[in-house]
């Protein structure tokens, strides 16, 4: 066995991707995970609890970055006037709960199907894809938000 390549992954130090090579290596009967020709089934509902965790972690990131610009709105005043009374400011603040809100609730459904047992179908793609562009979006606002 022989690992090719180390790949890192975006936002997470701790995830490291490898390729590996096996050659000429026997892995006893004892050792099958599942049934033979159920590999592909078995290495794709790992990749679900992968994505489900880098969703709720998405979840998280952005519930604080949401708190932090909330208060920081409430604190600063420009020309007299909290940020938080500004009507821009105010539909940033409403955009970041919402799409926290709507991301909550599909990752929420799709974690209720998985603990029930169904197939949650493309469930798990979705939630990370919904959930990893949501805090990208809400970082960006935040950013927008703290200004100089």
């Amino acid at each position: 066995m022989s690992i090719a390549r180390v790949d890192k992954t975006i936002g997470s130090d701790a995830i490291r991707l490898s390729e590996i090579h096996f050659t000429d290596c026997l892995v006893p009967e004892s050792a099958l995970l599942g049934q033979v020709g159920d590999g592909f089934g078995i290495a794709m509902s790992s990749l679900t609890a992968g994505r489900m965790g880098v969703s709720t972690a998405c979840l998280g990131a952005a519930d604080r970055l949401i708190e932090l610009a909330t208060e920081h709105t409430l604190a600063r005043k420009t020309f007299g006037q909290a940020l938080s009374e500004r009507q821009a400011i105010q539909w940033m603040l409403a955009d970041f709960v919402t799409e926290l809100a709507v991301a909550r609730a599909l990752a929420y459904e799709t974690l209720r199907q998985i603990d029930a047992g169904q197939d949650p179908g493309m469930g798990p793609n979705m939630v990370k894809l919904y959930c990893s562009e949501m805090v990208g979006r809400v970082a960006d606002r935040a950013v927008q938000i703290f200004g100089g």
